[in-house]
């Protein structure tokens, strides 16, 4: 009789891990495919419709909101700065890609993050057609997630750290050149 050899319950555990970030990185790269980029959804609440008017790098860009003129900070992501830090190329080409001048987004504030970070620029969710650019960004492997460690995570830490976490090690983007982006 042959017996079957079970792998230990940490390999299980670790492949029921794997089994749900892929799970996650299918999700996201599914809303990515079929994100026609239509702003049909309505904001939601503790956020504002502004229209993009330029973009700084690849985590920052510049916006109206009605007749006022803010810079905003994506929150929970970072993306190489200098002009010849890995992947900063990359990163603010494809935040331009994703939000040309003109286009209408949400600005999502989270609910347990500072609102303005000590620059002066707002912190917050960008939403395009009911897609989370941030989240793009990094499921693209253009951005790493961050936050000060001093504050709480925003709500969403978690969920870009896993996007994060597939993006690294499955080599996409910047992570197939960079040790780390935007630390």
């Amino acid at each position: 009789m042959r017996r079957t050899v079970r792998p230990p319950r940490r390999r299980r555990a670790q492949s029921a891990l794997l089994v749900c970030l892929v799970a996650l990185a299918l999700a996201v790269a599914w809303r990515v495919a079929h994100d026609d980029g239509a702003d049909t959804d309505p904001p939601e609440p503790g956020s504002a419709a502004a229209v993009v008017t330029a973009v700084v790098d690849g985590d920052t860009i510049k916006a109206t909101i009605g007749s006022d003129r803010v810079t905003v900070r994506l929150l929970g992501l970072d993306a190489p700065e200098t002009p010849d830090g890995c992947g900063a190329r990359a990163a603010t080409d494809r935040l331009r890609e994703l939000l040309p001048a003109g286009t209408r987004v949400a600005l999502v504030q989270d609910p347990v993050s500072d609102p303005v970070d000590r620059y002066g620029r707002l912190l917050r969710y960008v939403e395009t057609g009911g897609v989370d650019v941030g989240a793009r960004l990094v499921a693209e492997g253009l951005a790493g997630v961050w936050w000060p460690k001093s504050e709480p995570a925003p709500t969403r830490g978690a969920a870009y750290e896993a996007t994060e976490a597939i993006a690294a090690t499955t080599g996409t983007g910047s992570w197939s050149s960079c040790d780390q982006l935007g630390r």
